[in-house]
């Protein structure tokens, strides 16, 4: 049977995201085919969070918040199965959609994992068969990760900005501390240009460069435009 895909342009946007200014002013965030599908592409890589066929994955981030970590593209690529909660599902719904789907990796913000946790002990419920939690947005705390990892669940902490279009590096127990940023993602080049960063301080800047980074012009214009473009300037978390 003939097939009559749309004719369309990869570079064309696909998505726009929008970010209220954590680490800058407000701005919308443009998505295109190619880079969506690269960074899906990627999501399936065994160090990165190793999507695959045999997996039921949990997304309780939401599509606008940097397109659900782009994970629910990675599952539609892969045919993996992906469980989504809705709008605003509470703790009881939560851990019920991980046992009823049989759901062995789920990805939230630490607040969400927090409210999972405590509703977890105070019923006495567990979170089996849950196997990988990734957990963005924030750093995670030690007693989330503590937690987690002592039921048996292996904590990741994942890093990205609506710049750098979802997930740019990730921290599981092999690479250290998890409570680190980790390694960078597939095709990601992270450069620590602040003092603070590279004497692990505090605050600073990074330079990152990728093919699915959002250009913004930096406040020195010295730089030669042509690097202006190739990084993003941002403010680093922990």
């Amino acid at each position: 049977m003939k097939k009559n895909f749309p004719d369309n342009n990869e570079k064309n946007a696909a998505i726009i995201c929008y970010t209220s200014g954590t680490t800058g002013n407000p701005k919308g965030v443009v998505y295109t085919h190619r880079s969506i599908f690269i960074h899906s592409l990627s999501l399936l890589g065994h160090d990165s969070i190793a999507l695959s066929r045999q997996d039921t994955s949990l997304v309780m981030v939401p599509m606008y918040h940097i397109s659900g970590w782009d994970i629910p593209f990675a599952a539609a690529l892969i045919g993996s199965n992906l469980a989504l909660p809705g709008v605003h599902p509470d703790p009881p719904d939560i851990v019920n959609m991980i046992s009823s789907c049989r759901v062995n990796k789920a990805f939230a913000a630490p607040a969400v994992w927090t409210s999972i946790i405590e509703y977890s002990i105070s019923n006495e419920t567990g979170l089996e068969p849950l196997k990988y939690a990734g957990i963005g947005g924030a750093e995670p705390s030690d007693y989330i990760i503590k937690t987690l990892m002592e039921s048996g669940i292996e904590t990741w902490h994942l890093w990205g900005m609506t710049e750098t279009e979802a997930i740019a590096t990730i921290s599981k127990p092999e690479t250290g501390n998890v409570h680190n940023q980790g390694i960078p993602m597939p095709a990601f080049e992270i450069n620590a240009v602040d003092e603070k960063i590279i004497n692990c301080r505090g605050m600073g800047k990074v330079q990152v460069s990728s093919w699915c980074v959002e250009p913004m012009p930096h406040p020195d214009t010295s730089i030669p435009i042509a690097l202006i473009k190739l990084f993003i300037w941002m403010e680093k978390h922990g």
